[in-house]
């Protein structure tokens, strides 16, 4: 499955941006890969966030990714970064799951200082608690060279 939208809110900046995102899930394979790309000109600080869902274990994973794990069944979501070598900052947030209801939760969170036109990739790779993480990251890694 495959969904592209853009977002023009940037066009208002002195050096105007504009963010496309592309969003790949691999259904065989267990994975979405997420492209961003930036287009317009000069340098730029990006930031890009991944809100977890509050009560969900948060941790770094391998100096660059971020994963979040139930600590009821014991499943995982991997965030990679696929062109960012930067160890991610989490900070905390607020998430809702309904109207007026707020719980403490944390994001995790990648910023580089960079010219545009610019491309981020994000490997998003859910696993099972018996799965090996360092096995299944290097497997779908070497599909995405």
């Amino acid at each position: 499955d495959y969904v592209i939208a853009e977002h023009n809110g940037y066009r208002r900046l002195d050096q105007p941006v504009t963010h496309r995102r592309a969003v790949r899930f691999d259904k065989r394979k267990r994975f979405w890969l997420i492209e961003d790309d930036f287009s317009g000109a000069g340098k730029h600080h990006l930031a890009t966030r991944f809100h977890f869902k509050a009560g969900l274990e948060v941790s770094a994973y391998n100096k660059k990714a971020a994963v979040g794990r139930d600590p009821q069944n014991g499943a995982q979501l991997l965030i990679q970064p696929l062109d960012l070598d930067e160890a991610p900052r989490f900070e905390k947030q607020f998430t809702s799951r309904d109207y007026g209801e707020k719980e403490s939760s944390l994001a995790a969170n990648w910023f580089v200082e960079t010219d545009v036109p610019r491309r981020l990739r994000w490997l998003l790779l859910p696993l099972s608690a018996q799965e090996d993480a360092r096995g299944r990251l290097a497997e779908i890694e070497s599909l995405l060279k």
